[in-house]
């Protein structure tokens, strides 16, 4: 009956460290997720400057041309909390006064993505907001997630 409890005692621990970081876990939970984004946005000549975290891990800064993509893998944690969040900037320059649109965005929510995205989650950065493709068996669309600040859906 001890052996039990120090053997239970032991396994919990070990989820819980586990599941701190999405470092420690990318080896022992099986399915790596692919996060792509491509910079559609318009007039062609618009350089997209995007920077992607989550609560472990700092992805650096990508400046991506117009078309260009950009893509990052991990595992999720244990608990299912994994999230990345990315800041995206860039100028527009359609109006008189070429005003800098930046937001900060949830770009992978576990709870959210694994149904929608499964392993492969894409989006397209527009200047009408953050187009993300619902890849469910119900419905297969882009979705527009998010807007930038300051314009409505």
């Amino acid at each position: 009956m001890g052996g039990t409890l120090v053997l239970s005692t032991l396994v919990i621990s070990v989820v819980l460290l586990l599941n701190q970081s999405s470092v420690f876990v990318s080896g022992l939970i099986p399915g790596e997720v692919t996060v792509h984004m491509a910079n559609n946005l318009l007039p062609t000549d618009q350089e997209l400057t995007v920077h992607c975290q989550s609560g472990d891990d700092d992805l650096g800064i990508q400046n991506l041309p117009y078309l260009a993509d950009y893509q990052f893998k991990f595992h999720i944690n244990v608990g299912d909390t994994t999230l990345f969040f990315c800041n995206f900037e860039w100028l527009n320059t359609t109006t008189s006064d070429y005003q800098t649109v930046s937001g900060k965005y949830d770009i992978y929510v576990a709870k959210r993505d694994e149904y929608r995205c499964g392993t492969y989650c894409n989006w397209r950065i527009q200047e009408e907001g953050l187009f993300s493709y619902n890849d469910n068996p119900d419905a297969k669309y882009w979705e527009r997630l998010y807007t930038w600040p300051g314009h409505t859906i």
